[in-house]
């Protein structure tokens, strides 16, 4: 009988509930995660019996030493960390945690998602135009290809903004209602 299990687990700032509620049905169906590998796009789950855990994904730009106490301290524990990235775990029995206690602390948690993809967005332009040229003075097939990617990627980081932007506008207007 397998004890472990690895999985490709892949995610984007934009599918973060959809990967976190992911983690708690591997665990409903007796799969706790163990640890993870390259930004949590693979899972190690260990075998075990089926326990109600809520996962949850934080950034942080500039970690307060307290952070990692404070979560402590509320039944939180820490499964991996990579790039300011924060991926916590607990175990509950009726009421599903959430690591977010308002709407305005995932009001902040997006905004400085937003921050970060905009300074990333902005660099990536000059090299981007530096791309075309590359195209225009040489039209070969490898830079047309090497283009065609990177471009891709851009699109992706622009609709993840995009994204972010729609969820904090949401949030903003939940908030002015209260």
């Amino acid at each position: 009988m397998k004890t472990h299990k690895w999985l490709f687990t892949p995610w984007t700032s934009w599918s973060i509930e959809k990967y976190e509620k992911a983690l708690e049905k591997q665990a409903l169906s007796g799969w706790v995660l163990e640890n993870t590998a390259l930004s949590f796009l693979f899972s190690k789950f260990a075998k075990a019996k089926p326990i109600h855990i809520r996962y949850c994904i934080d950034y942080q730009r500039k970690v307060n030493v307290d952070y990692p106490s404070i979560m402590s301290d509320d039944g939180w524990t820490l499964v991996d960390s990579s790039g300011g990235w924060y991926l916590w775990q607990k175990e509950y029995d009726k009421e599903r945690p959430s690591l977010f206690t308002d709407k305005q602390s995932l009001l902040d948690r997006n905004q400085r998602l937003l921050s970060v993809h905009g300074l990333v967005f902005a660099t990536q332009i000059p090299v981007w135009i530096i791309f075309i040229r590359k195209i225009s003075e040489n039209p070969s097939p490898s830079w047309a290809i090497l283009s065609s990617v990177y471009f891709f990627v851009l699109l992706l980081l622009g609709i993840s903004a995009v994204s972010l932007l729609f969820s904090i506008a949401a949030y903003k207007k939940s908030l002015l209602k209260k």
